[in-house]
C-alpha cells in the first residue's frame, strides 16, 4: 500500500520527539509538531530560521559545533547538550544529526531531538544521593565505635565542621530535661579564636550552658533544620553583653543561625547550632536531618544502657521473682545461669541446671526445630521466633515450654544466648484434647482436593494435609514445625504474607492470592481463604488457610491478556471509530442517558473528544442538549441496549455539528456498542447535488413551458392558415363551376 505525503507527515506530527530538516545552506525547511513542542515555539517560528544564526546563543552554541561536525563528515552524529530553548525553558536534549546525500553532496541534514531532561536531572540526584549515603554509611560505622556520648558529640561536631567546608561554627549541646536546662558539650570553628572570644565575652564558651527557653524549645523540637534569629545576646540568655555583639560578630562573621535537635520520638536529648558566615555553603538539610536522626538512635542506645546499668537490681529482682524461668547458656549450649524458677519447672536445683540445656529434651521432633533456632541466633547474632519444647523434668515427667530467646553480641559475635521459658504444659493437653475431638474432622481434611494449613501466631506451620504435601512435593514430616513464610512462601511474597499475619490482630477473615514454594524450587499460585481459631479467652491462637492450585487458571489469565492486549492493538487501530456504553434508565425503565465505558482512537479522532475526558461520563455532560437532538440518539440506543435488536442508520448530530453513518448493536443487556464513520462530506455532496438537481428540473420546466406556449401558437397559426386553404379551395371551385356554366351557355 502506497502512502501520500500528508500521510507521513500526520504521522511525524504525531509523536512526541521532534524532527526537523534544514537545507544546504543550514535553512529549516520543515519541523513537525513534537519539534515545536520541545522548543516551546510553534512551528511557523522554526521553518525559515538558519540553523547557524537565527537562534540565541544559549539555544545553539552546544549543538552547533555537532551540527558543524555532521557537515565535515556527511556522517551522522549522535549529540547529548545542554540547551535554553528559544522560549526560555531549561533543558537537556539528544539525537541523531543525519546528513542525507545527493551525488555525493550534502542536500539536507535530517536532525532528531528527544527531550532527556528529567532523566539528566534523575541522573544528577542519584549521584547526589549515593554522596549522601556513603557519607551516612561510613559515619554510622564511626558511631557505633564510639564509647560515650562525649566521644559522640566531639564526632559530629567535626563531621558537620567538615560538612560545611570548614566555613562557619558547629556548637553541641546537651539537654537535661528533668532541670530544663542546657549544656554545652562540644564545639567546631573557633579555636583560632577561642582565647580572645573568651576575653571578649568574660566566660569560657566550654562551660557556656542556660536555661530552655520556650520560644525556641517549640521552633525545634520537631527535629527539622529550622532558621533561627541571628541576635546572641538572646540565644546566650543575655550573658554577652550588647556592647560586645558588634565585635563578637565581625570577629566570627555571623550571617545566619540554625538548629536541628537530637531526639527520638518525643525525647529531646540536645541540639546543634550552626553559625554560618558568607563563605558558608548552603546547608543540605535532608542529610544534615538523616545524620542527625541516625546520631539520635547511638544517643538513645548509650542513655538505655545507662539507664540499663540503673536499674539491674530492679530487673534482678523481677528476674528471680517471676513465674517464667530465665537462663543464659554459651555458644556450645552449656548453661551458666538458671533462676531459681528452675526448681519448680524442672525439679533441678541451679547448681545441678548447669550443663548442655539439650541434655532435658525428650525425642520429640519438634526439639529439633528449636535446636535450630537457637544455632541460627548463634550464626547471625539475630533474635529468632519463640518456640516450643517438648522437655523431660528430674522425675521423668514430661512437660511442654514455650521458649523466647535473643543473642549476647559483642564485637560482632554472638558470645552467649539469654532467654525465657513459661511451662506450656496444660496448655498443649487443652490443644491436644482439642485435636483428638477433631479426629473425624482431620479424616475429612485428608480426602480434601484443596490443601489445608494451620499455624500458630508465629507463622509456624501445625499442621498440613496430604494434599497440600501433594501439591508442594513435601512430606508432613519436613513442614510441620518449620516457619511458614521461610519454607513455602515464594520469596517475592514473603513480605505480603507476613502483612497479612499481621491483620491477624484485627479479627479479620481473608481471602488473596499468592505464590507457594514447591521443593524443586518451583511455584505456583495459589488462593488461600484464611479463617482464625480462638480459645474460650477469644484470644487469636492459630490460622487455618484452605488453599486451590489456581496455577493453570493464572496461566489461562495471563495467556487472555496477552490476547486482550493484542485486540486492544487492533482495536485502537480501526478505521472506524468505535465506543462501548451503558444505557441509563429512569424508575419506569426509560432511557435518559448513557455513560461512555471505552473508545478507541478513531473515536477521538472523528469526534474531537479525549478518550480521558469521557470515559465514565454521561453524554449530557459531554455533548449538552443531547437528549433534547432531534435524532433522538438516547431513545434508539436505548432501544438497541434493552431489546438486543441492532441498527444501522445515518443522522446528524447537532451536538458535534456532523453526520454519521452508525452501526449499532447489544454484546449483553443494558450495553450497547456503536461503529460508526465520519459521512459530512459525502452528505454536503449529496446536498450539493440534490441543490443542482432542483435547480435543472426548474430549467426544464421553465423552458418547457416556454416550448408549449409556442407550440399554441404555431397551432393557432395553423389553424388560421388551413381555413384560408379551405376557402380559396372553396371559391375556386365556385370559380370552377361558374366557368363550368358560362362554357355550357
Amino acid at each position: 500500500m502506497e502512502f501520500d505525503l500528508k500521510f507521513y507527515e500526520n504521522i511525524l506530527d504525531n509523536i512526541q520527539d521532534g524532527i526537523w530538516v534544514s537545507n544546504s545552506d543550514d535553512i529549516i525547511i520543515y519541523a513537525n509538531e513534537g519539534m515545536a513542542g520541545i522548543a516551546g515555539i510553534p512551528v511557523s517560528e522554526i521553518v525559515g530560521k538558519n540553523v547557524m544564526v537565527d537562534f540565541s546563543p544559549k539555544t545553539i552554541s552546544e549543538f552547533k559545533r555537532f551540527y558543524s561536525k555532521a557537515k565535515q563528515t556527511c556522517l551522522p552524529v549522535w549529540y547529548e547538550v545542554n540547551v535554553t530553548t528559544p522560549a526560555g525553558k531549561y533543558t537537556w536534549q539528544n539525537g541523531w544529526i543525519i546528513p542525507q546525500l545527493v551525488d555525493g553532496k550534502i542536500a539536507q541534514i535530517v536532525t532528531t531531538i528527544s527531550d532527556v531532561t528529567e532523566r539528566k536531572l534523575a541522573e544528577e540526584n542519584f549521584s547526589k544521593s549515593e554522596k549522601e549515603n556513603a557519607f551516612l554509611a561510613n559515619t554510622a560505622l564511626d558511631l557505633v565505635n564510639c564509647k560515650n556520648l562525649n566521644e559522640i558529640y566531639k564526632y559530629v561536631a567535626e563531621q558537620l565542621y567538615l560538612l560545611i567546608d570548614k566555613e562557619g561554627i558547629i556548637i553541641i549541646a546537651e539537654f537535661d530535661n528533668r532541670n530544663n536546662y542546657w549544656q554545652v558539650m562540644a564545639f567546631e570553628g573557633v579555636n583560632r579564636h577561642l582565647d580572645k572570644i573568651t576575653k571578649l565575652v568574660g566566660f569560657d564558651l566550654k562551660n557556656l550552658k542556660g536555661n530552655v527557653k520556650t520560644k525556641y524549645y517549640d521552633n525545634i523540637k520537631n527535629g527539622k533544620l529550622t532558621r533561627l534569629t541571628a541576635d546572641l545576646s538572646e540565644l546566650t540568655e543575655g550573658r554577652i553583653s550588647k556592647s560586645v555583639l558588634p565585635v563578637l560578630q565581625k570577629m566570627i562573621l555571623i550571617k545566619e543561625l540554625y538548629c536541628i535537635t537530637f531526639r527520638q520520638k518525643e525525647n529531646i536529648f540536645g541540639n546543634v547550632t550552626f553559625i554560618t558566615n558568607p563563605k558558608t555553603p548552603m546547608l543540605n538539610a535532608n542529610l544534615i536531618e538523616a545524620f542527625i536522626s541516625q546520631v539520635s538512635l547511638i544517643i538513645e542506645k548509650i542513655r538505655a544502657e545507662i539507664t540499663l546499668n540503673e536499674s539491674q537490681q530492679k530487673l534482678k529482682d523481677i528476674v528471680e521473682y517471676s513465674t517464667n524461668m530465665f537462663y543464659q547458656h554459651d555458644t556450645n549450649h552449656i548453661l551458666t545461669y538458671v533462676s531459681p524458677q528452675v526448681e519448680d519447672i524442672l525439679g533441678y536445683t541451679q547448681e545441678e541446671a548447669l550443663m548442655n540445656w539439650t541434655n532435658f529434651v525428650t525425642e520429640h521432633p519438634i526439639n529439633e526445630t528449636g535446636f535450630q533456632f537457637t544455632v541460627k541466633a548463634i550464626e547471625t547474632g539475630m533474635a529468632q521466633p519463640p518456640y516450643e519444647l517438648e522437655l523431660q523434668n528430674k522425675s521423668g515427667r514430661k512437660i511442654w515450654v514455650e521458649v523466647r530467646e535473643a543473642p549476647i553480641v559483642e564485637n560482632g559475635k554472638t558470645v552467649a544466648i539469654v532467654g525465657a521459658l513459661v511451662d506450656i504444659t496444660q496448655r498443649k493437653k487443652a490443644i491436644e484434647a482439642l485435636e483428638k475431638s477433631e479426629m473425624n474432622y482431620r479424616l475429612l481434611v485428608n480426602d480434601m482436593y484443596e490443601g489445608l494449613m494451620q499455624t500458630d501466631l508465629y507463622d509456624r506451620i501445625q499442621f498440613v494435609n496430604p494434599r497440600l504435601c501433594q501439591m508442594l512435593g513435601y512430606s508432613e514430616e519436613e513442614l510441620i514445625g518449620k516457619i511458614g513464610y521461610e519454607t513455602i512462601i515464594f520469596n517475592e511474597d514473603i513480605d505480603k504474607i507476613k502483612a497479612k499475619n499481621d491483620e491477624r490482630a484485627t479479627h479479620k477473615t481473608d481471602r488473596y492470592i499468592i505464590r507457594l514454594k514447591r521443593k524443586d524450587g518451583d511455584f505456583i499460585w495459589t488462593q488461600i481463604s484464611r479463617s482464625l481459631l480462638y480459645n474460650e479467652a477469644g484470644e487469636v491462637v492459630s490460622t487455618v488457610g484452605l488453599i486451590t492450585d489456581i496455577t493453570q487458571l493464572i496461566e489461562i489469565e495471563e495467556e487472555l491478556k496477552k490476547n486482550k492486549d493484542q485486540l486492544q492493538g487492533l482495536f485502537n487501530h480501526m478505521n472506524s471509530a468505535f465506543a462501548y456504553h451503558e444505557i441509563l434508565t429512569d424508575e419506569d425503565g426509560k432511557p435518559i442517558d448513557y455513560k461512555f465505558i471505552e473508545v478507541n482512537s478513531a473515536f477521538e479522532y472523528m469526534t474531537g473528544l479525549k478518550r480521558e475526558d469521557v470515559i465514565g461520563q454521561k453524554v449530557n455532560t459531554i455533548i449538552p442538549g443531547t437528549e433534547n437532538d432531534p435524532a433522538d440518539w438516547i431513545g434508539k440506543y436505548g432501544k438497541v441496549a434493552l431489546t438486543g435488536k441492532s441498527i444501522a442508520f445515518e443522522s446528524y448530530s447537532e451536538g458535534l455539528g456532523k453526520w454519521f453513518h452508525i452501526s449499532a448493536y447489544s454484546p449483553e443487556k443494558g450495553y450497547f456498542a456503536t461503529t460508526f464513520e465520519d459521512i459530512t462530506e459525502r452528505k454536503q455532496v449529496e446536498v450539493e447535488l440534490e441543490n443542482h438537481r432542483n435547480n435543472l428540473e426548474t430549467l426544464v420546466k421553465e423552458r418547457t413551458a416556454e416550448i408549449e406556449a409556442q407550440n399554441k401558437e404555431l397551432e393557432h397559426f395553423n389553424q388560421l392558415f388551413v381555413g384560408r386553404e379551405f376557402r380559396i379551395k372553396e371559391l375556386r371551385d365556385k370559380v370552377k363551376e361558374l366557368e363550368k356554366k358560362i362554357n355550357n351557355q
